[in-house]
């Protein structure tokens, strides 16, 4: 291994005491690079991460990896990256296995990863030392990755579908709501809406109700999020999406924070959460709506390698003979 595991955990958890005080050099200019790399979000998403390197995490890890010999396999790993240092979980894997790779971005965030991976060489953490940028997609690869986050790129899909690579699936959540959640779930629910200004695939982005649904409390704990409408990119989807509905007399509610509106569609822009009215018969259903919001919240905030690596058909085809 070219790596430890606890030493890159120990740097990760001493970035985070850094953001928090305020000595935060290395990430201050990201949001340049990347406006929705807010110091916010890039705190939310160093803190997902070093949950994975815990020492019951680390355990875990190294069960799943033993006995899988990838030694020279190469992989390039496409990213349209929507939340701060995703892509860390990946790397971790293939690193461990020793798999050299190949990262293209389809943002800016391929500067903050150079200046983020020359942060870690200089603390002695060469986690990314098989790690490579690359500006086309290379010809010759043993596994392709597409983590794309938000929109998919058209081309780019049909190009790693012809080398029968893995499309990352769209795990878009749905949540189903009573009226009588407590202030507490529905703050849970509202981090669930806005954080990574609702751009991942584990964001919820439609909620059902019941006929005659009060929003109120609903708009209420979401326009607690309202500062997120000062980035000027999601301001500018914030105010578009606004303005079209108004202009077709539309219906919708206005947090401040997010538009919500109904619709039977499942995937809103940016900016906006649907919502759709269900009957009494689905009141079984509702009945689960405080379980669904705890498993949205976990999704983002409490990551495990298990949840990882179920849902990555690279890894987990690697693995099915191990049957965990």
């Amino acid at each position: 291994m070219h790596f430890s595991l606890h030493k890159t955990g120990s740097l990760i958890n001493e970035m985070i005491q850094d953001i928090k005080s305020g000595e935060d050099t290395l990430f201050i200019n990201w949001s340049v690079y990347n406006p929705y790399f807010t110091l916010d979000n890039i705190l939310e998403s160093l803190q997902s991460v070093s949950n994975l390197f815990t020492d019951s995490s680390i355990e875990e890890l190294i069960h799943f990896t033993r006995g899988i010999e990838l030694e020279n396999k190469s992989t390039l790993i496409i990213v349209n990256e929507v939340k701060p240092l995703e892509i860390i979980p990946a790397i971790t894997i293939f690193s461990m296995l020793n798999v050299s790779m190949q990262v293209k971005y389809l943002s800016g965030s391929s500067l903050i990863y150079k200046d983020l991976f020359l942060y870690f060489k200089s603390k002695g953490v060469d986690i990314f030392n098989n790690v490579e940028f690359c500006t086309n997609v290379a010809d010759k690869s043993d596994y392709y990755m597409y983590m794309h986050g938000g929109d998919r790129n058209s081309l780019l899909t049909k190009i790693i579908k012809e080398k029968s690579g893995y499309i990352q699936v769209d795990n878009s959540q749905e949540v189903y709501l009573t009226g009588n959640e407590d202030i507490s779930d529905l703050r849970r629910l509202a981090r669930c809406i806005t954080v990574y200004f609702g751009r991942t695939d584990s964001n919820v982005r439609k909620v059902f109700v019941p006929e005659n649904y009060d929003f109120m409390a609903l708009c209420s704990v979401l326009s607690e999020h309202s500062a997120m409408s000062k980035v000027n990119r999601y301001a500018n989807n914030l105010d578009y999406n606004r303005s079209v509905y108004l202009m077709n007399s539309e219906v919708f509610y206005d947090t401040e924070s997010v538009l919500i509106k109904e619709d039977r569609n499942n995937k809103p822009p940016v900016s906006v959460i649907y919502y759709e009215y269900y009957n009494n018969n689905s009141a079984d259903i509702a009945n689960s709506n405080v379980n669904s919001i705890k498993e949205g919240y976990n999704n983002l905030f409490n990551l495990k390698w298990g949840d990882y690596w179920y849902c990555n058909p690279i890894f987990n085809n690697l693995y099915k003979e191990k049957k965990i």
